[in-house]
Formats: C-alpha cells, sequence, structure tokens
C-alpha cells in the first residue's frame, strides 16, 4: 500500500481505487480519471506469492479509455459504411427493377392505348393486340380494363360494318 499512496491525483476516482486495494477486492474497469485529465479503466487484481505469507501484492492495470475502444470505433464505422452500402445497393436492385418491369408494363400498356386510339378515330383498320397480363396488381387491372374495351370496341365496329 506504500506505493500506491504516491499517487498524485486528487480526483474522486482515485478513492475507488484505494478502497478496492484496502479491501482485496478484484476488480475490473474501474473508471479512472489520470492526473492529466485523460479517462482510463483499472483493473485489480489481488495474489499473494506464497500462501502462508501475510503479504499480498495488489496487481493494478491502468488503460486508456482510448485504447479500450478504439476496436469498437472501427467496428462501428465498418457497420455505418457496410449499412450505406446496402442501402445503395438495395436502391439501385429497386430503381432498375422499377425501370425494367413497372415502366416495360407502362410503356407497353401506353403503346396499345395509343394503337387503340387510331384505331376507334379509323386512322388504321385493324384492332390493336391485347394486353398480355403478367401480374394480378394495379397495372395488370388496367391491362385488363383496356383489353375489354378493346373487344367491345372492335365487336361494336365490326357490327357497325355489317350494318352499313
Amino acid at each position: 500500500m506504500a506505493q500506491i499512496s504516491k499517487i498524485k491525483n486528487n480526483h474522486p476516482s482515485v478513492n475507488d481505487i484505494f478502497t478496492s486495494v484496502k479491501v482485496g477486492k478484484n476488480a475490473e474497469a474501474l473508471h479512472y480519471i489520470g492526473p492529466d485529465g485523460t479517462e482510463n479503466y483499472v483493473g485489480i487484481s489481488h495474489l499473494k506469492l506464497y500462501p502462508g505469507l501475510d503479504n499480498q501484492y495488489s496487481l493494478l492495470i491502468i488503460v486508456p479509455r482510448d485504447v479500450v475502444y478504439a476496436p469498437l470505433t472501427k467496428i462501428e464505422s465498418a457497420i455505418i459504411i457496410s449499412a450505406i452500402i446496402s442501402i445503395l445497393v438495395i436502391s439501385l436492385i429497386i430503381y432498375f427493377y422499377a425501370k425494367k418491369f413497372i415502366s416495360a408494363r407502362l410503356r407497353n400498356l401506353s403503346r396499345i392505348i395509343h394503337k387503340f386510339s387510331k384505331y376507334v378515330n379509323h386512322e388504321v383498320n385493324e384492332a390493336p393486340e391485347t394486353a398480355k397480363i403478367v401480374a394480378n396488381d394495379e397495372i395488370g387491372e388496367m391491362g385488363k380494363f383496356i383489353n375489354q374495351n378493346i373487344i367491345h370496341t372492335q365487336k361494336s365496329l365490326e357490327q357497325d360494318d355489317k350494318a352499313v
């Protein structure tokens, strides 16, 4: 105890270290503010060199807080970078999916509607092909509705031609 008492530090965290050493209590990661104001962690272990002797030695290990948390900072940075990359990849996948499947289906319906309009206005003589329904979603519902109108209009115009 003689050497530990030579510590020149008046911070209250030193009292926890003194108490653990005096009572012979092993301690892990006690918070300790060094004389220069740096945050540290202290580990204390007590040992006897020979069971019959009353002398007890205390081993203190002081590690700066920055050294303890350095691996965590690297892991945190890796997690943040991974999350950003994952978000970018998922966004690109969604973008290309939407562009390829949704936009293509909408362009196809738009093309069919333009042909249908030309057919209704007698600009062309043949009815457009019906839309191929690939999914039972909103776009598929629109395609079904357009197909019904194409078929209905085609039958009506054919009846009109037979009547004339």
